[in-house]
């Protein structure tokens, strides 16, 4: 019976100096021995953080409303041939902005940009640029591909 006893003061004196250990990191000794969930509470995050956290929601906020306005520019485009096959691969297709008919015609004609987004020719999309005629080239045609 003696045998028993040492064993469990050891092993509960173990626990104790466990529980006193994790004391040191903020753990609750009482959550560790009831088995609650440990509740530590997180230091306030500074400004920066705080700065950087609004950065980066805004910055995902501002391309969803970005994505939006260019897929509902290139719906409501009147001036534009969509979705022009120029190959065999299903996204071998093309959109052609014109600019303005009601335009001056300059001395030399319009120019005619062919616009091909980034992606390592195997992501992106060409409705990412959809507003790219209107906002950088307003009197020039632009052709904006897709590729594979």
């Amino acid at each position: 019976a003696s045998s028993k006893s040492i064993g469990a003061i050891s092993i509960s004196k173990t626990i104790d100096t466990r529980l006193q250990q994790s004391n040191q990191f903020g753990i609750n000794p009482q959550t560790v021995r009831t088995g609650q969930k440990n509740c530590v509470q997180k230091p306030m995050p500074t400004l920066q953080e705080l700065l950087k956290l609004i950065g980066r929601l805004f910055y995902k906020l501002t391309k969803i409303f970005f994505a939006i306005e260019c897929i509902v520019y290139r719906l409501t485009c009147k001036h534009c041939l969509r979705d022009v096959v120029y190959g065999p691969r299903p996204r071998n297709k093309l959109d052609v902005y014109f600019p303005n008919p009601n335009l001056h015609l300059g001395p030399y004609g319009r120019a005619i940009i062919l616009f091909t987004h980034g992606g390592n020719w195997y992501w992106g999309s060409k409705l990412y640029f959809a507003m790219i005629q209107s906002v950088s080239f307003p009197d020039c045609t632009v052709v904006v591909m897709n590729y594979t």
